[in-house]
């Protein structure tokens, strides 16, 4: 368990007695004012340095799984779309060829009735 501040203040001056003030204040200074163990060693800085680089190269795989999953989904989109505006745009094409022989059925009907009454008579 780490030092309460009255145990550490009691440490220093019994250093102090010892050592005089400045070593001692030195000492006291250099202790961590926490337990040893808490304190991270380079080798828990490597491990945790690992851990992050795995952490990062799954990311990595994670995003670029969405990236190909994004793109074919847009890729899909877009020719659904373009697929219904080319049956569209052929629909619209019948609709109005259909619309305009109609219109030059009407109006040359009687034309070809005056022709055809003409050439009878």
């Amino acid at each position: 368990m780490a030092p309460t501040e009255a145990q550490r203040l009691e440490l220093q001056q019994e250093l102090i007695g010892v050592l005089k003030k400045g070593p001692a204040k030195t000492l006291m200074e250099s202790l961590p004012p926490m337990e040893w163990r808490e304190l991270a060693t380079k080798t828990d800085l490597a491990l945790l340095k690992d851990d992050l680089t795995a952490l990062e190269e799954r990311m990595d795989l994670r995003l670029e799984a969405l990236r190909t999953e994004l793109g074919a989904k847009i890729d899909t989109g877009l020719a659904d779309v373009r697929g219904e505006m080319k049956s569209d745009l052929a629909k619209q094409t019948y609709i109005v060829l259909a619309g305009v022989a109609a219109a030059l059925a009407a109006a040359m009907t009687p034309v070809y009735i005056a022709l055809f009454t003409g050439l009878a008579g």
